[in-house]
């Protein structure tokens, strides 16, 4: 123990300029298999926080301090609700959703903190002849989308705070829908075909922009954006052409718009490969084959904003950063020992088309943090084994599980950190301005490098660790963002205190 507090002290003094800020701990015992989930309320500037372990949910409101302001204990739901799959927060109530593996039961705890009670509910969701795509959170209201068989029709279980839940759908049949060789199909189709390992069948990638986004998750083929209770789906399959469905949470209507992709020469179509991001209502599109990359910034009427080409003959003139490829789960903006730099462009091209290419953007205080690379399996090969759910957003990577694509999404801040362990990464870090102009100079270290250098003390040869049980120290972390801040929260087994950090970019 004592060797383990110098160790630790001497990290810290090194880690100065990262700025680490121990906000906040309290006491807490937990027993056996650990979870953690909060919420942010950006309006009232405080932070639910539930802890569970294998008996109790433990739940704290804390204000912007991350001092405790009240709290409540309860039983948690039986086994088989695996996750919190998603919340509904007023004023006065907050309203966790567990789910099942299948997604066909749920399991509702409506919490009144301040008075202390606890009311449970549970719902069987029939699904018949239909497949999960995904669940989030938006505007008070929970969803749990799926999609009929062999269809173009979408299902909508739509559950509010007081318990109800009313069954919307949305037909597609009037939208065209091409696979990735431009063969007419279904939406169905389009979900179930297989790319590249990494995008699941019948699955959407979601994206948080607001947070880092990992070339893990953005490299999905299939992805889905959630703004002013609005879900956005992007289409990658073809290389021609983005194609995005706008759908109005409000009136459940629907439109369909594509976005063509730059064009690149290549001779033929298994030499070329595309992808897309989108963020402020801009969408990041790359198109590359052995020796050339184009980086578009369009409208989303299709109108060209910004275009950016690298060729394998010629430096990268708008990067920020050297060609890193890293293969361990300590990936960060800054070269690390075991790192190795690319010196030509022609490697990068290479490595970019023997995997899965991504384009990722962060906003980073006005300015556009965009990160172009690929990543392989998690043995290091070229091709991407069956995953899911998302950090990487402009040059940080993390290290944890990550959960096949039919569990919930939880946590996709600290999902970031997930996503690249055993994985081998190559990348470059551009930054441009709020116009997509190229801004010149040496990039910063942002709030998720700073978390993953205090992170990384777990990898040290003195086997210091911030938890004592290995089997429960990544479902005691959790990584959260209130107004410009990120917090990592952790538990420490030898204290029996629960401990948030804050970090800034």
């Amino acid at each position: 123990m004592f060797k383990k507090s110098i160790v630790l002290a001497l990290f810290l003094i090194t880690s100065v300029s990262f700025s680490q800020e121990a906000t906040n701990s309290f006491p807490l015992e937990l027993k056996g298999n650990r979870d953690v989930f909060q919420i942010v309320n950006e309006v009232n500037k405080n932070v639910a926080f539930f802890v569970s372990d294998r008996k109790e949910v433990n739940a704290f409101l804390l204000n912007e301090k991350m001092q405790i302001t009240d709290s409540i204990k309860t039983e948690r739901p039986e086994r088989k609700y695996t996750d919190i799959a998603g919340y509904i927060n007023s004023d006065k109530n907050i309203r966790l959703y567990w789910t099942s593996e299948d997604h066909k039961e749920i399991y509702t705890q409506l919490y009144d903190i301040k008075n202390h009670t606890v009311v449970n509910q549970e719902y069987e969701v029939k699904l018949k002849n239909e497949k999960f795509i995904q669940n989030f959170s938006e505007n008070n209201l929970f969803y749990i989308v799926t999609i009929i068989k062999e269809s173009n029709i979408l299902k909508f279980y739509v559950f509010d705070l007081e318990g109800k839940m009313i069954e919307k759908t949305l037909d597609f049949s009037d939208f065209r829908f091409l696979d990735k060789d431009n063969h007419k199909s279904t939406l169905y189709g389009i979900l179930r075909e297989f790319i590249k390992p990494l995008n699941a069948s019948i699955s959407l990638q979601k994206i948080t922009p607001e947070n880092t986004t990992s070339l893990t998750y953005s490299s999905n083929k299939r992805k889905c954006y959630l703004k002013n209770n609005q879900l956005t789906i992007t289409i990658d399959l073809s290389i021609d052409f983005t194609q995005l469905i706008i759908i109005d949470l409000n009136t459940f209507t629907a439109k369909e718009k594509f976005i063509k992709n730059p064009y690149v020469y290549f001779e033929n179509s298994s030499e070329v490969d595309s992808n897309s991001f989108l963020m402020d209502d801009k969408l990041y599109q790359i198109k590359l084959s052995l020796k050339t990359l184009k980086l578009t910034v369009k409208s989303l009427n299709d109108e060209l904003l910004k275009e950016y080409t690298i060729t394998d003959t010629e430096p990268i003139d708008f990067k920020n950063s050297e060609i890193l490829q890293k293969s361990t789960a300590n990936i960060s903006l800054f070269k690390v020992d075991n790192d190795r730099i690319l010196e030509k462009t022609k490697q990068f091209l290479r490595k970019l088309h023997n995997s899965s290419c991504a384009v990722s953007c962060y906003n980073l205080n006005g300015n556009t943090l965009l990160t172009i690379g690929s990543v392989t399996d998690l043995n290091g090969g070229g091709m991407m084994i069956p995953m899911g759910v998302p950090g990487f957003g402009g040059g940080s990577f993390g290290s944890s599980s990550i959960p096949t694509f039919q569990y919930m999404y939880i946590n996709p801040t600290y999902d970031n950190f997930n996503s690249y362990k055993n994985r081998k990464v190559v990348y470059i870090n551009c930054l441009f301005d709020k116009d997509d102009n190229h801004i010149s100079g040496e990039l910063k270290p942002i709030a998720f490098d700073k978390i993953q250098e205090f992170l990384s003390i777990d990898d040290k040869e003195d086997s210091i660790s911030l938890f004592s049980n290995p089997e429960n120290k990544e479902k005691s972390k959790t990584v959260f963002k209130m107004d410009s801040n990120y917090y990592l929260g952790h538990y420490d087994n030898e204290t029996k205190r629960y401990v948030i950090r804050k970090f800034t970019d």
